[in-house]
């Protein structure tokens, strides 16, 4: 009841709201629900609980000396981040095309979490690019970067392909003015994943963009 007066009272409002409740004193049940994050009326609300985390035994050690006590501190803490910062990300990038950033803040030993966070934020890429909130070469490079961060080379290979091709269909309108910046991380990428040959066609596709992006700036547009 009261996580309903609370949606009901912040019902406008994007938020995540990380609650649980605790079992005889020995088990907690952490509970997220977050609600106006994707403009979607199938998904006004998400609510899910994670599995339930046993409360070590203290005894008579200070819980601040107690490694177990520690550790599960952690791990709750960890999981209820993780998940609120997910959701959070596909919030910006779907509502402001703000690339995402919490993969790159995690410890370098969370790799599995890496990788979670990077399969989970590529769909918010796609609805981002469906919108037209990120263009297609922007989300692709941009998935590319967090499949490459979190290790997941196979992946960033093929959705920095797909941001070449993009390219080279954007191109081909005359009066299209493909952002440089996005080209010059594309160059990057093909060439840290050893692909030469797409590494030497984005390098074409950004000189044409540069040349574009000047001309335009100087008035001479369209030559």
């Amino acid at each position: 009841m009261d996580i309903l007066l609370i949606q009901r009272a912040l019902r406008d409002l994007p938020v995540i709201l990380v609650y649980g409740r605790v079992q005889s004193n020995r088990r907690v049940w952490p509970s997220l629900c977050a609600w106006n994050i994707v403009d979607s009326p199938e998904m006004r609300s998400v609510q899910f609980t994670f599995p339930p985390l046993s409360i070590p035994d203290a005894g008579s050690v200070d819980p601040l000396q107690n490694p177990a006590q520690l550790a599960f501190e952690d791990e709750l803490g960890t999981t209820t981040a993780i998940s609120a910062g997910l959701i959070a990300e596909w919030f910006h990038l779907v509502r402001y095309g703000r690339a995402p950033r919490l993969h790159t803040l995690l410890a370098p030993e969370l790799i599995g979490e890496r990788r979670v966070i990077a399969a989970g934020l590529a769909s918010s890429y796609e609805v981002a690019i469906e919108s037209g909130r990120v263009d297609g070469i922007a989300g692709r490079v941009g998935q590319a970067e967090m499949f490459q961060a979190a290790g997941l080379n196979d992946r960033a290979e093929a959705a920095a392909v797909q941001g070449l091709v993009c390219a080279e269909e954007v191109l081909r309108d005359p009066a299209s003015r493909p952002s440089p910046a996005s080209l010059r991380s594309l160059v990057s990428i093909l060439e840290s994943l050893g692909r030469p040959i797409d590494r030497d066609r984005a390098r074409i596709a950004l000189e044409s963009a540069a040349r574009r992006s000047i001309l335009h700036n100087l008035g001479w547009r369209n030559r």
